[in-house]
């Protein structure tokens, strides 16, 4: 059936959210149109004034032409994902002490990490993570928080069967032998600490060995070492130094503590490694810091690689500032495999200058189930007093999580913390982030059309393409080398490739936090639309990769307040079944702690169910 509408005052409104297939249009021809789920956030589109308009199944409320003029256009509805409040899972999250609201959400089937439409109650444990916890009481008539109130950042909760049950659900808050509350993640990675570490060697992030190079400590009593662990054997073609420099302060000579005379060692028992070896490095120069190559002409596999070091001035550096300042730094080193250099590689040294906490946490990403183990990807977070109130922070990189499950019982006091180089930014000032979302496609998950692959989501941020938002990007592993990030690949349009900055962009738009699966004949991406909105989308594709279709805001947040947001949607597969659809949840907040105070109810996720829809209906 066909609908007519037609514009006021140049804007027409078809009563709700819907999905448009196509529309005749009767009006002056050749305006670009614009379209909105509100009225208050308008679309720009590719789409001109025409006899016929192909809207391909957009979700329009508002439509208006620009410049605004009035005109009539009937419409053929489309079809696709409808999306309602899941009162009872909202309900679930209601609570009025201890555990009263947490964001950052993710879901993880504990039998397994099987992801199935229409399990039973027996065939799923749900373990939920929350990236953020508020622990208070509620006033039982305002709803007010009573003083104390604490965040001890990360908190659980575990969910018995597929419903949500109250009597089904514990919350989980961290605690020692006292009772102080805790996170169940609190960050040891380098990453979280700050100074000339080691570490940055090898690092491509922010604190690099760019900006922060490592440097030893001033006269070490002993050879100086540096070993490095590549996660694996790897048959290394080329090394690549960057000797110690620090191009902002080229007239101070700090290259004269580069290195000089090094002993490389290596082998596969990190304890007994053997001389590949002597290498004597050139000084950097002080404005323009190259890198120096040293091919290994080896073809054996080592896992563990060894900087020796003398310590004495002028034999292990170039001798100082002073002669004999007694400092030995490097840049950094990049093991090379064929035309590419790992990524995933720890480096630490028996010395270094000092080292310091940033008294940083953890902020969640995505994870996924792997046989016994449990992997995040968490961001790491540290104070920054100079951002505006709710958002006086800073991200430091990412790392990667490790938590052994036992008897479907995840124990984070076992938990393995490793760096990552998955938080970078490239010669544009492009910022890329991995771990967003994670899409388990094998049998073992009783993934549709299984491939064997995990797919890994991220994305990428340049304030120069605000327009289009966060940008999508993909990457796949096989889940028996899930652990060691040298081994991911990165789809580059056509081929998957083992440098991450030549994925291709997907999807504009995406947020932070999403998530793909299957579901309803394709796959399904879901987001808030730009991050931090009211606005809930989703998008298709024909397969993991893409192509992707484009956004659909289907849903519009209710709830507002003096500084309400709504942010970070994604959905739960799991947890989905065909008469109630796809369970999704989006996290709510304030940034006024006095508003949060005032009403204990604004914090914590609100959950929605998507179902397809033939007759036009978003919400």
């Amino acid at each position: 059936m066909n609908h007519v509408f037609t514009s006021k005052a140049g804007i027409l409104d078809l009563g709700a959210i819907v999905f448009v297939q196509s529309a005749q249009y009767v009006g002056q021809f050749n305006l670009p149109l614009l379209y909105s789920p509100d009225g208050v956030f308008w679309i720009k589109t590719k789409l001109v004034t025409a006899a016929t308009i192909v809207f391909d199944h957009l979700a329009v409320r508002f439509i208006k032409t620009n410049p605004l003029l009035d005109f009539t256009l009937t419409v053929t509805y489309g079809e696709g994902y409808q999306a309602k409040p899941d009162e009872a899972w909202n309900k679930l999250f209601h609570r009025t002490s201890h555990w009263t609201g947490g964001d950052g959400l993710y879901m993880f089937n504990l039998k397994g990490g099987v992801e199935a439409s229409d399990m039973q109650d027996h065939e799923v444990k749900t373990l939920m993570v929350f990236g953020d916890t508020l622990v208070s009481t509620l006033h039982p008539i305002t709803k007010q928080r009573l003083e104390p109130l604490v965040m001890p950042n990360s908190s659980l909760a575990v969910l018995a069967g597929t419903k949500p049950v109250p009597e089904k659900i514990e919350f989980l808050i961290n605690h020692d032998e006292k009772g102080h509350l805790l996170s169940f993640m609190d960050p040891t990675v380098d990453l979280a600490f700050q100074g000339p570490i080691a570490a940055h060697i090898v690092r491509e992030g922010f604190d690099s060995g760019v900006k922060n190079p490592w440097v030893s400590s001033y006269h070490p009593k002993q050879p100086i070492t540096v070993t490095f662990d590549l996660y694996k054997a790897y048959v290394v073609d080329r090394l690549t130094f960057t000797n110690y420099a620090y191009p902002e302060f080229p007239q101070q000579q700090l290259e004269n503590r580069g290195l000089k005379e090094v002993t490389l060692m290596a082998g596969n028992d990190r304890n007994h490694l053997q001389k590949l070896l002597t290498i004597t490095l050139p000084k950097a120069h002080p404005e323009k810091n190259l890198p120096f190559a040293v091919d290994l002409n080896t073809k054996v596999a080592y896992r563990y690689f060894q900087l020796i070091i003398p310590q004495q001035d002028q034999v292990g550096n170039y001798g100082g500032v002073t002669g004999n300042e007694g400092l030995f730094g490097l840049n950094h080193l990049r093991f090379y495999v064929g035309d590419d250099y790992l990524r995933f590689v720890h480096a630490d040294a028996n010395s270094e200058l000092y080292k310091a906490s940033k008294q940083a946490h953890y902020w969640l990403q995505d994870g996924v189930l792997i046989e016994d183990k449990l992997y995040f990807f968490p961001l790491v977070v540290a104070g920054d007093p100079t951002g505006p109130e709710g958002f006086q922070f800073k991200i430091e990189g990412i790392a990667m999580l490790e938590v052994p499950v036992e008897n479907e019982h995840p124990r984070f006091e076992k938990i393995t913390q490793y760096d990552t180089n998955f938080y970078t930014k490239d010669e544009e000032g492009r910022e890329w982030y991995w771990g967003a979302g994670i899409f388990t496609n094998t049998e073992k998950t009783k993934a549709v059309h299984p491939d064997g692959y995990i797919y890994i989501y991220g994305y990428t941020f340049l304030f120069a393409e605000i327009d289009a938002g966060r940008k999508l990007r993909i990457a796949r592993v096989k889940p028996e080398s899930f652990a060691n990030l040298n081994e991911w690949r990165y789809f580059d349009g056509s081929t998957w490739q083992t440098n991450p900055q030549r994925a291709k962009s997907l999807l504009d738009h995406v947020s932070c936090e999403m998530s793909v699966h299957y579901q309803d004949g394709h796959y399904v991406a879901v987001f808030t639309y730009d991050v931090q909105s009211p606005y809930l989308a989703y998008a298709t594709a024909p397969t993991p990769w893409g192509p992707f279709s484009e956004p659909r805001i289907i849903y519009v947040a209710p709830d507002r307040g003096k500084r309400i947001y709504q942010y970070n949607a994604k959905a739960h597969p799991h947890l989905r079944n065909q008469r109630e659809g796809m369970l999704v949840s989006y996290n709510q907040n304030t940034a006024s702690m006095d508003e949060n105070m005032s009403n204990g109810t604004i914090y914590g996720p609100r959950f929605l169910r998507l179902t397809w829809n033939k007759d036009g209906k978003a919400s």
